[in-house]
Protein backbone atom coordinates (compact mmCIF):
# COMPACT_ATOMS: atom_id res chain seq x y z
CA UNK A 1 0.00 0.00 0.00
CA UNK A 2 2.92 2.77 0.17
CA UNK A 3 3.78 2.70 -3.14
CA UNK A 4 7.16 0.58 -2.78
CA UNK A 5 7.39 -1.69 -5.61
CA UNK A 6 10.08 -3.98 -3.45
CA UNK A 7 8.69 -7.35 -3.64
CA UNK A 8 9.15 -7.73 0.40
CA UNK A 9 6.44 -5.24 1.13
CA UNK A 10 4.00 -6.41 -1.66
CA UNK A 11 4.37 -10.05 -0.56
CA UNK A 12 3.99 -8.56 3.23
CA UNK A 13 0.53 -7.16 1.86
CA UNK A 14 -0.29 -10.24 0.16
CA UNK A 15 0.02 -11.85 3.05
CA UNK A 16 -0.57 -10.13 6.08
CA UNK A 17 -3.81 -11.62 8.24
CA UNK A 18 -7.42 -9.45 7.17
CA UNK A 19 -7.82 -6.61 8.60
CA UNK A 20 -5.12 -4.78 10.30
CA UNK A 21 -5.66 -2.48 12.77
CA UNK A 22 -6.97 1.11 11.35
CA UNK A 23 -4.07 2.38 12.98
CA UNK A 24 -1.66 0.72 10.48
CA UNK A 25 -4.21 2.04 7.83
CA UNK A 26 -4.13 5.62 9.13
CA UNK A 27 -0.21 6.16 8.12
CA UNK A 28 -0.69 4.46 4.51
CA UNK A 29 -1.43 6.68 1.85
CA UNK A 30 -4.64 4.96 1.27
CA UNK A 31 -6.24 5.84 4.26
CA UNK A 32 -4.81 9.29 4.57
CA UNK A 33 -8.05 11.37 3.38
CA UNK A 34 -9.93 10.07 6.49
CA UNK A 35 -8.61 10.50 10.29
CA UNK A 36 -9.05 7.25 11.82
CA UNK A 37 -6.50 7.16 14.42
CA UNK A 38 -8.13 4.81 16.88
CA UNK A 39 -5.60 1.50 17.01
CA UNK A 40 -9.14 -0.64 18.09
CA UNK A 41 -12.66 -1.94 15.80
CA UNK A 42 -15.84 -0.55 16.83
CA UNK A 43 -15.31 2.18 18.99
CA UNK A 44 -16.58 5.45 18.09
CA UNK A 45 -14.22 8.47 18.15
CA UNK A 46 -14.61 11.11 20.54
CA UNK A 47 -15.58 14.65 19.19
CA UNK A 48 -13.16 17.40 19.37
CA UNK A 49 -14.41 20.31 20.93
CA UNK A 50 -18.13 21.86 21.62
CA UNK A 51 -21.15 19.96 23.58
CA UNK A 52 -21.67 16.28 23.28
CA UNK A 53 -24.10 14.45 21.58
CA UNK A 54 -27.59 13.75 23.65
CA UNK A 55 -26.80 10.30 25.72
CA UNK A 56 -30.03 9.34 23.78
CA UNK A 57 -28.39 9.74 20.79
CA UNK A 58 -24.84 8.05 22.27
CA UNK A 59 -27.11 4.94 23.05
CA UNK A 60 -28.82 5.00 20.06
CA UNK A 61 -25.47 4.95 17.98
CA UNK A 62 -23.79 2.63 20.44
CA UNK A 63 -25.45 -0.95 19.37
CA UNK A 64 -24.51 0.21 15.90
CA UNK A 65 -20.90 1.68 16.57
CA UNK A 66 -20.15 -0.68 19.19
CA UNK A 67 -19.46 1.69 21.95
CA UNK A 68 -20.25 0.79 25.44
CA UNK A 69 -22.75 3.79 26.17
CA UNK A 70 -26.04 3.07 28.37
CA UNK A 71 -29.09 4.74 28.04
CA UNK A 72 -29.17 7.72 30.64
CA UNK A 73 -32.87 7.63 31.17
CA UNK A 74 -33.06 10.52 33.50
CA UNK A 75 -32.03 12.56 30.94
CA UNK A 76 -34.98 15.12 30.23
CA UNK A 77 -33.77 16.19 26.68
CA UNK A 78 -32.70 12.74 25.05
CA UNK A 79 -35.02 12.89 22.39
CA UNK A 80 -34.24 16.79 21.77
CA UNK A 81 -32.17 18.46 19.39
CA UNK A 82 -28.32 18.33 19.81
CA UNK A 83 -26.47 20.99 19.66
CA UNK A 84 -24.23 19.56 17.39
CA UNK A 85 -26.41 19.17 14.29
CA UNK A 86 -27.18 15.52 15.15
CA UNK A 87 -30.93 14.30 15.89
CA UNK A 88 -31.63 13.21 19.06
CA UNK A 89 -32.44 9.88 17.53
CA UNK A 90 -33.84 7.97 20.45
CA UNK A 91 -32.64 4.37 21.24
CA UNK A 92 -33.42 2.25 18.21
CA UNK A 93 -36.78 0.40 18.14
CA UNK A 94 -35.16 -2.92 17.04
CA UNK A 95 -33.41 -5.66 18.85
CA UNK A 96 -29.85 -4.39 19.82
CA UNK A 97 -29.64 -8.82 19.78
CA UNK A 98 -27.96 -9.81 16.68
CA UNK A 99 -26.13 -6.70 16.22
CA UNK A 100 -21.64 -7.10 15.81
CA UNK A 101 -20.32 -5.17 18.34
CA UNK A 102 -16.52 -6.12 17.36
CA UNK A 103 -15.13 -7.57 13.90
CA UNK A 104 -14.40 -10.87 14.99
CA UNK A 105 -16.47 -13.32 13.20
CA UNK A 106 -16.33 -11.16 10.11
CA UNK A 107 -12.64 -11.21 10.09
CA UNK A 108 -12.30 -14.71 10.65
CA UNK A 109 -14.46 -15.06 7.06
CA UNK A 110 -12.31 -12.78 5.49
CA UNK A 111 -9.29 -14.83 6.63
CA UNK A 112 -10.60 -18.30 5.63
CA UNK A 113 -12.19 -17.13 2.42
CA UNK A 114 -10.93 -14.23 0.74
CA UNK A 115 -7.13 -13.16 -0.09
CA UNK A 116 -6.19 -9.99 2.15
CA UNK A 117 -6.98 -6.88 3.34
CA UNK A 118 -8.33 -4.18 0.67
CA UNK A 119 -8.85 -0.95 1.06
CA UNK A 120 -12.71 -1.21 -0.02
CA UNK A 121 -13.10 -3.24 2.76
CA UNK A 122 -10.80 -2.11 5.05
CA UNK A 123 -12.43 1.65 5.49
CA UNK A 124 -16.10 -0.52 6.00
CA UNK A 125 -14.29 -2.10 9.68
CA UNK A 126 -14.67 1.27 11.51
CA UNK A 127 -18.36 -0.05 12.35
CA UNK A 128 -19.00 -3.69 12.75
CA UNK A 129 -22.56 -3.08 11.63
CA UNK A 130 -21.71 -2.05 8.44
CA UNK A 131 -18.22 -4.19 8.15
CA UNK A 132 -20.37 -7.14 8.64
CA UNK A 133 -23.38 -6.21 5.99
CA UNK A 134 -21.09 -5.31 3.21
CA UNK A 135 -18.62 -8.45 3.47
CA UNK A 136 -22.14 -10.14 3.41
CA UNK A 137 -23.09 -8.51 0.28
CA UNK A 138 -19.54 -9.04 -1.41
CA UNK A 139 -19.21 -12.47 -0.81
CA UNK A 140 -22.64 -13.59 -1.53
CA UNK A 141 -22.35 -11.67 -4.86
CA UNK A 142 -18.76 -12.01 -5.66
CA UNK A 143 -17.46 -15.47 -4.40
CA UNK A 144 -20.58 -17.32 -3.35
CA UNK A 145 -22.77 -17.28 -6.48
CA UNK A 146 -23.26 -20.43 -8.54
CA UNK A 147 -23.58 -17.85 -11.90
CA UNK A 148 -21.20 -17.24 -13.90
CA UNK A 149 -16.98 -18.31 -13.35
CA UNK A 150 -14.60 -16.14 -11.53
CA UNK A 151 -12.76 -14.77 -14.38
CA UNK A 152 -16.04 -13.91 -16.10
CA UNK A 153 -16.77 -11.94 -12.99
CA UNK A 154 -13.74 -10.30 -12.63
CA UNK A 155 -13.58 -8.84 -16.23
CA UNK A 156 -17.04 -7.39 -15.70
CA UNK A 157 -15.82 -5.63 -12.84
CA UNK A 158 -12.97 -4.45 -14.74
CA UNK A 159 -15.96 -2.92 -17.26
CA UNK A 160 -17.45 -0.98 -14.40
CA UNK A 161 -14.39 0.63 -12.80
CA UNK A 162 -13.42 1.46 -15.84
CA UNK A 163 -16.48 3.22 -16.49
CA UNK A 164 -16.30 5.46 -13.52
CA UNK A 165 -12.71 6.45 -13.54
CA UNK A 166 -11.84 4.24 -10.60
CA UNK A 167 -8.35 3.62 -10.90
CA UNK A 168 -7.85 1.79 -7.70
CA UNK A 169 -10.48 -1.15 -8.36
CA UNK A 170 -9.20 -1.12 -12.27
CA UNK A 171 -5.53 -1.72 -11.34
CA UNK A 172 -6.86 -4.22 -8.81
CA UNK A 173 -9.47 -6.20 -10.94
CA UNK A 174 -6.98 -6.29 -13.80
CA UNK A 175 -4.21 -7.73 -11.80
CA UNK A 176 -6.74 -10.34 -10.22
CA UNK A 177 -8.12 -10.93 -13.87
CA UNK A 178 -4.36 -11.70 -15.04
CA UNK A 179 -4.05 -14.20 -12.38
CA UNK A 180 -7.12 -16.17 -13.35
CA UNK A 181 -5.89 -16.12 -17.34
CA UNK A 182 -8.09 -13.53 -18.71
CA UNK A 183 -5.69 -10.59 -18.42
CA UNK A 184 -5.79 -10.26 -21.73
CA UNK A 185 -9.14 -9.35 -22.09
CA UNK A 186 -8.68 -7.28 -19.13
CA UNK A 187 -6.17 -5.01 -21.12
CA UNK A 188 -8.35 -4.92 -24.19
CA UNK A 189 -11.43 -3.32 -21.78
CA UNK A 190 -8.76 -1.22 -20.42
CA UNK A 191 -8.07 0.32 -23.71
CA UNK A 192 -11.62 0.48 -24.99
CA UNK A 193 -10.90 -2.25 -27.81
CA UNK A 194 -14.11 -4.13 -26.67
CA UNK A 195 -14.29 -5.32 -30.23
CA UNK A 196 -11.66 -7.61 -30.12
CA UNK A 197 -12.84 -9.57 -27.03
CA UNK A 198 -12.82 -13.56 -28.04
CA UNK A 199 -16.61 -13.99 -27.83
CA UNK A 200 -19.85 -12.39 -28.47
CA UNK A 201 -21.21 -13.28 -25.16
CA UNK A 202 -18.69 -11.78 -23.11
CA UNK A 203 -18.52 -8.32 -25.37
CA UNK A 204 -22.16 -7.94 -24.33
CA UNK A 205 -21.79 -9.20 -20.64
CA UNK A 206 -18.79 -6.29 -20.86
CA UNK A 207 -20.97 -3.48 -22.30
CA UNK A 208 -24.05 -4.32 -20.62
CA UNK A 209 -21.89 -3.94 -17.79
CA UNK A 210 -20.83 -0.21 -18.92
CA UNK A 211 -24.09 0.68 -19.29
CA UNK A 212 -23.37 0.56 -23.12
CA UNK A 213 -25.71 -2.21 -24.60
CA UNK A 214 -28.74 -1.66 -26.53
CA UNK A 215 -30.53 -4.65 -24.42
CA UNK A 216 -29.95 -7.86 -22.21
CA UNK A 217 -27.03 -10.08 -22.61
CA UNK A 218 -28.72 -13.94 -23.50
CA UNK A 219 -26.84 -15.39 -21.21
CA UNK A 220 -28.99 -12.92 -18.47
CA UNK A 221 -32.46 -14.13 -19.63
CA UNK A 222 -32.75 -16.52 -16.29
CA UNK A 223 -33.11 -15.04 -12.74
CA UNK A 224 -30.62 -16.45 -11.00
CA UNK A 225 -27.76 -15.31 -13.89
CA UNK A 226 -29.22 -12.10 -14.27
CA UNK A 227 -29.07 -11.72 -9.66
CA UNK A 228 -25.72 -12.47 -9.69
CA UNK A 229 -24.57 -10.54 -12.80
CA UNK A 230 -26.58 -7.49 -11.83
CA UNK A 231 -25.20 -7.80 -8.78
CA UNK A 232 -21.74 -7.89 -9.78
CA UNK A 233 -22.66 -4.50 -11.58
CA UNK A 234 -24.33 -2.87 -8.10
CA UNK A 235 -21.14 -3.95 -5.64
CA UNK A 236 -18.96 -2.79 -8.14
CA UNK A 237 -20.16 0.88 -8.71
CA UNK A 238 -20.78 0.91 -4.77
CA UNK A 239 -17.16 -0.12 -4.12
CA UNK A 240 -15.84 2.49 -6.93
CA UNK A 241 -17.71 5.31 -5.01
CA UNK A 242 -16.57 4.50 -1.91
CA UNK A 243 -12.85 4.33 -2.82
CA UNK A 244 -12.86 7.61 -5.00
CA UNK A 245 -14.39 9.31 -2.14
CA UNK A 246 -12.41 8.37 0.61
CA UNK A 247 -9.61 6.86 -0.96
CA UNK A 248 -9.45 9.41 -3.99
CA UNK A 249 -6.71 9.52 -6.07
CA UNK A 250 -4.72 6.26 -5.33
CA UNK A 251 -3.60 3.15 -6.59
CA UNK A 252 -3.53 -0.42 -5.36
CA UNK A 253 0.18 -0.53 -5.72
CA UNK A 254 0.34 -3.92 -4.35
CA UNK A 255 -2.07 -5.90 -6.56
CA UNK A 256 -1.04 -4.14 -9.72
CA UNK A 257 1.50 -5.97 -12.26
CA UNK A 258 3.36 -2.47 -11.97
CA UNK A 259 4.20 -2.96 -8.71
CA UNK A 260 5.43 -7.08 -9.18
CA UNK A 261 6.87 -7.03 -12.92
CA UNK A 262 10.40 -6.94 -11.40
CA UNK A 263 9.94 -10.11 -10.06
CA UNK A 264 7.99 -12.90 -12.03
CA UNK A 265 8.79 -15.45 -9.55
CA UNK A 266 6.80 -12.75 -7.21
CA UNK A 267 3.99 -12.22 -9.00
CA UNK A 268 3.75 -15.95 -9.57
CA UNK A 269 3.27 -16.20 -5.71
CA UNK A 270 0.68 -13.72 -5.16
CA UNK A 271 -1.02 -14.89 -7.89
CA UNK A 272 -1.42 -18.68 -6.53
CA UNK A 273 -2.29 -17.17 -3.04
CA UNK A 274 -5.70 -15.45 -5.16
CA UNK A 275 -6.37 -18.87 -7.03
CA UNK A 276 -6.30 -20.52 -4.13
CA UNK A 277 -8.70 -19.00 -2.08
CA UNK A 278 -10.73 -18.55 -4.88
CA UNK A 279 -11.02 -22.14 -5.21
CA UNK A 280 -12.10 -22.48 -1.78
CA UNK A 281 -15.72 -24.23 -1.84
CA UNK A 282 -17.99 -21.00 -0.78
CA UNK A 283 -21.29 -22.28 0.47
CA UNK A 284 -24.27 -19.23 -0.50
CA UNK A 285 -25.84 -17.70 2.11
CA UNK A 286 -23.55 -18.88 5.16
CA UNK A 287 -22.23 -14.99 5.69
CA UNK A 288 -26.14 -14.13 6.33
CA UNK A 289 -25.85 -15.30 10.44
CA UNK A 290 -23.04 -12.47 10.67
CA UNK A 291 -26.12 -9.89 11.33
CA UNK A 292 -29.50 -10.93 11.42
CA UNK A 293 -31.96 -8.97 9.68
CA UNK A 294 -34.06 -8.08 12.27
CA UNK A 295 -31.57 -6.25 14.47
CA UNK A 296 -31.71 -3.28 12.01
CA UNK A 297 -35.02 -4.08 10.20
CA UNK A 298 -38.57 -5.55 10.62
CA UNK A 299 -38.73 -5.76 7.14
CA UNK A 300 -39.20 -9.55 5.92
CA UNK A 301 -35.48 -11.19 5.34
CA UNK A 302 -36.29 -12.38 1.78
CA UNK A 303 -36.82 -11.05 -1.67
CA UNK A 304 -40.13 -9.96 -0.69
CA UNK A 305 -38.62 -7.39 0.96
CA UNK A 306 -36.54 -5.98 -1.55
CA UNK A 307 -37.31 -1.91 -3.04
CA UNK A 308 -38.02 -1.92 -6.57
CA UNK A 309 -34.66 -0.46 -7.14
CA UNK A 310 -32.92 -3.87 -6.29
CA UNK A 311 -35.57 -6.14 -7.38
CA UNK A 312 -33.06 -7.59 -9.87
CA UNK A 313 -31.32 -9.59 -6.92
CA UNK A 314 -34.77 -11.57 -6.39
CA UNK A 315 -33.44 -14.24 -8.80
CA UNK A 316 -31.53 -15.45 -5.86
CA UNK A 317 -32.32 -15.73 -2.71
CA UNK A 318 -28.91 -15.47 -0.73
CA UNK A 319 -27.89 -12.01 -3.07
CA UNK A 320 -31.23 -10.47 -2.68
CA UNK A 321 -31.18 -11.31 1.89
CA UNK A 322 -27.70 -9.96 1.66
CA UNK A 323 -28.49 -7.03 -0.07
CA UNK A 324 -31.17 -6.13 2.40
CA UNK A 325 -28.83 -6.76 5.20
CA UNK A 326 -26.27 -3.99 3.57
CA UNK A 327 -29.38 -1.65 2.78
CA UNK A 328 -31.10 -1.63 6.33
CA UNK A 329 -27.62 -1.07 7.99
CA UNK A 330 -26.96 2.38 6.05
CA UNK A 331 -30.19 3.51 6.86
CA UNK A 332 -30.07 2.20 10.31
CA UNK A 333 -26.76 4.13 10.53
CA UNK A 334 -27.89 7.65 8.53
CA UNK A 335 -31.47 7.68 10.65
CA UNK A 336 -29.39 8.38 13.49
CA UNK A 337 -28.26 11.80 12.81
CA UNK A 338 -29.57 12.48 9.29
CA UNK A 339 -33.36 15.11 9.10
CA UNK A 340 -36.44 12.82 7.85
CA UNK A 341 -36.74 14.87 4.63
CA UNK A 342 -32.40 14.65 3.50
CA UNK A 343 -33.22 10.83 1.92
CA UNK A 344 -36.54 11.46 -0.03
CA UNK A 345 -34.20 14.79 -1.45
CA UNK A 346 -31.67 12.59 -2.26
CA UNK A 347 -33.76 10.32 -4.20
CA UNK A 348 -35.61 13.12 -5.61
CA UNK A 349 -32.25 14.41 -6.61
CA UNK A 350 -31.15 11.45 -8.60
CA UNK A 351 -34.72 10.55 -9.99
CA UNK A 352 -33.69 11.93 -13.39
CA UNK A 353 -30.38 10.25 -13.96
CA UNK A 354 -29.47 8.41 -16.48
CA UNK A 355 -26.92 6.76 -14.20
CA UNK A 356 -23.90 8.19 -16.70
CA UNK A 357 -21.08 9.76 -15.30
CA UNK A 358 -20.95 13.24 -14.58
CA UNK A 359 -18.75 16.26 -14.73
CA UNK A 360 -16.16 15.24 -16.92
CA UNK A 361 -12.41 13.98 -16.02
CA UNK A 362 -10.86 13.91 -12.39
CA UNK A 363 -10.26 17.42 -11.04
CA UNK A 364 -6.29 17.68 -11.42
CA UNK A 365 -4.27 19.69 -8.95
CA UNK A 366 -4.58 23.43 -9.68
CA UNK A 367 -5.89 22.85 -12.88
CA UNK A 368 -8.85 25.17 -14.51
CA UNK A 369 -12.30 23.80 -14.63
CA UNK A 370 -13.13 22.39 -17.70
CA UNK A 371 -16.46 23.85 -19.26
CA UNK A 372 -18.44 20.78 -18.55
CA UNK A 373 -17.22 20.63 -15.07
CA UNK A 374 -18.40 24.02 -14.00
CA UNK A 375 -21.35 23.56 -15.33
CA UNK A 376 -21.72 20.45 -13.55
CA UNK A 377 -20.90 22.24 -10.64
CA UNK A 378 -24.03 24.55 -11.49
CA UNK A 379 -26.52 21.78 -11.56
CA UNK A 380 -25.24 20.51 -8.06
CA UNK A 381 -25.98 23.63 -6.78
CA UNK A 382 -29.15 23.88 -8.42
CA UNK A 383 -29.97 20.59 -7.04
CA UNK A 384 -29.09 21.36 -3.67
CA UNK A 385 -30.91 24.91 -3.29
CA UNK A 386 -34.01 22.70 -4.36
CA UNK A 387 -33.80 20.36 -1.88
CA UNK A 388 -34.59 23.04 0.73
CA UNK A 389 -32.61 21.33 3.85
CA UNK A 390 -31.34 24.73 4.87
CA UNK A 391 -32.70 24.86 8.23
CA UNK A 392 -32.25 26.03 12.03
CA UNK A 393 -31.72 22.17 13.29
CA UNK A 394 -29.65 20.52 10.40
CA UNK A 395 -27.62 23.38 9.78
CA UNK A 396 -25.26 21.05 8.07
CA UNK A 397 -27.14 18.91 5.84
CA UNK A 398 -26.63 21.35 2.84
CA UNK A 399 -22.87 20.66 2.89
CA UNK A 400 -23.46 17.05 3.50
CA UNK A 401 -26.32 16.84 0.47
CA UNK A 402 -23.79 18.48 -2.07
CA UNK A 403 -21.21 15.74 -0.96
CA UNK A 404 -23.74 12.70 -1.71
CA UNK A 405 -24.71 14.13 -4.87
CA UNK A 406 -20.52 13.98 -5.88
CA UNK A 407 -20.72 10.48 -4.62
CA UNK A 408 -23.53 9.15 -6.53
CA UNK A 409 -22.92 10.88 -10.18
CA UNK A 410 -19.52 12.27 -10.13
CA UNK A 411 -17.18 10.17 -7.20
CA UNK A 412 -14.18 9.92 -9.92
CA UNK A 413 -14.00 13.94 -9.41
CA UNK A 414 -13.85 13.66 -5.54
CA UNK A 415 -10.31 14.91 -4.56
CA UNK A 416 -8.98 15.29 -1.22
CA UNK A 417 -9.30 19.14 -1.31
CA UNK A 418 -13.65 17.58 -1.19
CA UNK A 419 -12.64 15.81 1.96
CA UNK A 420 -11.14 18.48 3.76
CA UNK A 421 -14.06 20.42 2.96
CA UNK A 422 -16.78 18.76 4.23
CA UNK A 423 -14.79 17.95 7.76
CA UNK A 424 -14.08 21.58 7.96
CA UNK A 425 -17.92 22.53 7.52
CA UNK A 426 -19.31 19.98 9.88
CA UNK A 427 -16.54 20.26 12.40
CA UNK A 428 -16.78 17.90 15.54
CA UNK A 429 -20.58 17.43 15.10
CA UNK A 430 -20.11 14.94 12.57
CA UNK A 431 -17.94 11.92 13.40
CA UNK A 432 -15.51 9.70 11.04
CA UNK A 433 -18.42 7.12 11.51
CA UNK A 434 -20.80 9.32 10.39
CA UNK A 435 -19.17 10.56 7.45
CA UNK A 436 -18.48 7.24 6.24
CA UNK A 437 -22.45 6.32 7.10
CA UNK A 438 -23.13 8.87 4.51
CA UNK A 439 -20.46 7.79 1.64
CA UNK A 440 -22.20 4.33 2.11
CA UNK A 441 -25.69 5.59 1.74
CA UNK A 442 -24.70 7.97 -1.05
CA UNK A 443 -22.79 4.48 -2.58
CA UNK A 444 -25.84 2.29 -2.29
CA UNK A 445 -28.54 4.08 -3.44
CA UNK A 446 -26.28 5.86 -6.57
CA UNK A 447 -25.60 2.02 -7.41
CA UNK A 448 -29.25 0.53 -6.73
CA UNK A 449 -30.35 3.46 -9.62
CA UNK A 450 -27.56 2.59 -12.01
CA UNK A 451 -28.00 -1.01 -11.69
CA UNK A 452 -31.98 -0.87 -12.12
CA UNK A 453 -31.28 1.11 -14.94
CA UNK A 454 -28.83 -1.17 -16.38
CA UNK A 455 -31.40 -4.12 -15.78
CA UNK A 456 -34.52 -2.52 -17.59
CA UNK A 457 -32.65 -1.53 -20.95
CA UNK A 458 -33.70 -3.94 -23.12
CA UNK A 459 -35.84 -6.21 -20.92
CA UNK A 460 -38.71 -6.48 -23.59
CA UNK A 461 -36.30 -7.65 -26.00
CA UNK A 462 -35.75 -10.57 -23.44
CA UNK A 463 -38.88 -11.47 -22.53
CA UNK A 464 -39.86 -12.23 -26.20
CA UNK A 465 -36.89 -14.31 -27.11
CA UNK A 466 -38.21 -16.19 -23.76
CA UNK A 467 -41.32 -16.34 -25.00
CA UNK A 468 -39.79 -17.32 -28.43
CA UNK A 469 -37.92 -20.48 -26.57
CA UNK A 470 -40.73 -21.34 -24.83
CA UNK A 471 -43.00 -21.62 -27.79
CA UNK A 472 -40.21 -24.10 -29.79
CA UNK A 473 -39.85 -26.29 -26.29
CA UNK A 474 -43.77 -26.22 -27.16
CA UNK A 475 -43.81 -26.98 -30.76
CA UNK A 476 -41.26 -29.77 -30.56
CA UNK A 477 -38.11 -27.95 -31.20
CA UNK A 478 -34.74 -27.95 -29.47
CA UNK A 479 -35.63 -25.45 -26.71
CA UNK A 480 -33.08 -23.27 -25.55
CA UNK A 481 -30.52 -22.26 -28.03
CA UNK A 482 -26.55 -21.67 -26.94
CA UNK A 483 -25.80 -18.61 -25.32
CA UNK A 484 -23.82 -17.50 -28.79
CA UNK A 485 -26.89 -18.24 -30.64
CA UNK A 486 -28.91 -16.86 -28.46
CA UNK A 487 -27.06 -13.49 -28.49
CA UNK A 488 -26.90 -13.80 -32.36
CA UNK A 489 -30.11 -13.39 -32.74
CA UNK A 490 -30.89 -11.24 -30.35
CA UNK A 491 -28.86 -8.82 -32.31
CA UNK A 492 -30.07 -9.88 -35.64
CA UNK A 493 -33.84 -9.04 -34.04
CA UNK A 494 -32.82 -5.87 -32.95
Amino acid sequence: FSGSTSLFKCLATALTPPIAPLSRLASMKVFSAVSAKSASFGKKKASGSGSQPSSSTAYAKSAVYGSAAAPNTNDPDADGYDPNGISGAGPSKFSNAGIPTNNKETKRMIKKEFMSICPFIAVHSRIPVLYASFWTSFREIALASPYFDPPTRELMCVAVSKANHCTLCTQGHSFIASAMGVGKEATLINSNQLSDLPSQEIIDLVKWSMNLADGRPASLCEPGPLATGAGVVFIKHYTNRVCSSMIPGTSLDPFSELALKKSGFGERIVKAILIGKVKIPKTPGESLALLPLSAVSDIPDSAEGLPEKLKFAAGHEPIARALLRLMESINYLVDQFLSPDFKPAFFAAIADWDGTIQGGCRVKKNAPPSEESGEWDQTVDAKVKAAKLENAKYPLEPSLFRFCLQIAMSSHRITRADLKRVRKECGSAVSDDDLLAVVCFASFWASAYVTSAVVARGAEEVGEAAAAAAAAVGAGGEGKAPVSEQSQGKKTAA
